[in-house]
């Protein structure tokens, strides 16, 4: 195995953010490694509260002309206090958690030879150590290709112990032979009463929100029993399991419940057609190599030998461990594939992890600086693959920014603001204006776009998909801009002239 490739532990992780994660673009899944109760934490990327709406605020752009006035007269509290009240939106829709795959195995003597890891050169996450005499061995991975978590437990001796699907959306699990069933529904409306506000769940079919089935199936060598909502399984030597999910998110302006498309019928399709892991791992290995390998980094030897918890300790008095920069370089790479794959959604915040209802920030798409910090290392890289999700969130988010510039500002061209989320959520959110009040994300994601061009020498993507967006970002900026004393105003603010000058400037080379 070469330097700088592999996470590891001597113990179970003791919190979410100690677990380790997988993840093929669309499934996510946080491992714990624990040793009693094993936790998979699982996400898919199309769970979001909410569903379409209009966030228009009614008579926003008669707002931004005023307060545009005030600022220009040098009213800037004045300024910032009429677009607070009278020109910002609403929150954005947050990115929900799917639930728990719990596997448990009953209290037991203490685990000796404990290690946990992920290695960075085929996405295989393991875990191994031996209690009461017997070795145990497990094996996890996120399949692109079968759009698929697995994982396959090996032991030295028969043993004995149960598992269930939980979730803290609203939900309910059953036992399906050798399967266990979860379906369920987030929020019609962010739930932005807390962790165990069940208010946003409605009865009327056009409040309802999206809606899931996940299925997780085993096979093994020992004997399986119902129990309620779970399955116990004795006297086994192995147990493979698959997991997937659907959703009937159908796509950013169709209603998840009244335009939702067919999630039960692809779901158990696919938990049917997997059943030989090694060929699935096989296949993971290939997609995922195909990929990583194509770039590499080696800056010199280090403490591989150190748990990686150590390592981050030591580095901080001692900086002679090259192979820990070169662990988080790759890393990197191992994330960005790993939540972000062409089809799935762009990778939030979070990636495609969260473990709340309520998380930091909604775990949604924080354009002003965060997703694009997500997607600077994919391109420079030899991932454009990767970056084909932001691209179609842009192209998405620029049909609803187009709403957002004339409903908001009565300008041509299309914007977007801080927040996005998967509705493509245009308008500024409530909350400060020094934050929520800012049209510069449009221009900024515009560089995305091009940057993939000048990285592929893709001309057509060019003509037909990027120049389009940029000319009408550029359009919105030009119909906003406001000359004052031969100077743009202090409320469009220097970065907004920054960025439609880029704009122009991308333009110079584009003839079309």
């Amino acid at each position: 195995m070469a330097n700088g490739t592999l996470l590891w532990y001597n113990a179970p992780a003791k919190a979410w953010t100690q677990a380790l994660p997988i993840g093929n673009g669309t499934l996510g899944a946080m491992i714990y490694g624990t040793v009693d109760k094993e936790v998979l934490a699982l996400n898919h990327d199309e769970l979001w509260t909410g569903k379409p709406k209009n966030t228009i605020k009614e008579g926003a752009p008669e707002a931004f002309k005023k307060a545009q006035k005030l600022a220009l007269d040098g009213k800037l509290h004045e300024a910032q206090e009429e677009i607070e009240t009278n020109f910002q939106s609403t929150w954005s829709q947050a990115y929900m958690p799917l639930g728990n795959l719990e596997i448990e195995f009953g209290k037991c003597t203490r685990a000796k030879d404990y290690k946990r890891a992920l290695n960075l050169e085929n996405a295989i996450s393991t875990v191994s150590y031996t209690k009461s005499g017997i070795k145990h061995e497990r094996e996890y991975f996120a399949s692109y290709p079968s759009k698929v978590i697995c994982a396959k437990y090996t032991f030295s001796d028969k043993i004995s112990f149960s598992f269930g699907l939980v979730s803290k959306l609203k939900s309910n699990s059953f036992v399906d032979g050798n399967m266990i069933i979860l379906d369920g529904e987030c929020h019609g409306e962010n739930n932005v009463g807390g962790e165990s506000s069940n208010k946003y769940y409605y009865d009327e079919s056009e409040m309802r929100g999206i809606r899931f089935r996940s299925a997780v199936k085993i096979i093994t060598d020992g004997t399986t029993k119902a129990v309620e909502n779970r399955l116990s399984v004795t006297d086994a030597t192995y147990a493979v399991f698959f997991f997937t999910t659907e959703t009937s998110f159908n796509g950013f302006d169709k209603h998840p419940y009244l335009e939702g498309k067919e999630y039960i019928k692809p779901c158990m399709d696919r938990i049917n057609a997997v059943n030989d892991y090694d060929a699935e791992k096989k296949t993971h290995i290939a997609d995922y190599k195909e990929l990583y390998d194509r770039v590499t980094l080696d800056l010199g030897d280090g403490k591989d030998d150190v748990p990686t918890n150590k390592r981050l300790v030591h580095f901080k008095r001692d900086k002679s461990d090259m192979s820990l920069i070169t662990l988080v370089y790759n890393y990197g790479r191992y994330l960005a594939i790993s939540c972000s794959r062409e089809g799935s959604q762009a990778s939030t915040l979070q990636g495609i992890w969260n473990d709340r209802l309520t998380p930091p920030w909604h775990s949604n798409y924080t354009v002003n600086i965060n997703t694009e910090m997500n997607y600077w290392p994919v391109l420079m890289c030899r991932m454009p693959e990767v970056n084909l999700p932001l691209i179609e969130m842009v192209k998405e988010l620029s049909i609803s920014g187009e709403k957002a510039a004339m409903g908001q500002y009565g300008a041509k061209g299309w914007t977007s603001h801080h927040n996005v989320d998967i509705w493509r959520l245009a308008t500024p959110v409530a909350g400060n204006a020094c934050w929520a009040f800012w049209h510069g994300s449009s221009g900024w994601l515009c560089e995305h776009l091009f940057d993939h061009y000048e990285y592929t020498n893709d001309v057509d993507y060019l003509r037909n998909t990027a120049y389009p967006v940029m000319k009408k970002a550029a359009e919105f900026y030009l119909d906003i801009m406001t000359e004052y004393e031969e100077k743009f105003s202090a409320f469009n603010t220097l970065l907004g002239a920054y960025i439609f000058v880029f704009i122009c400037a991308y333009f110079g080379y584009c003839t079309f």
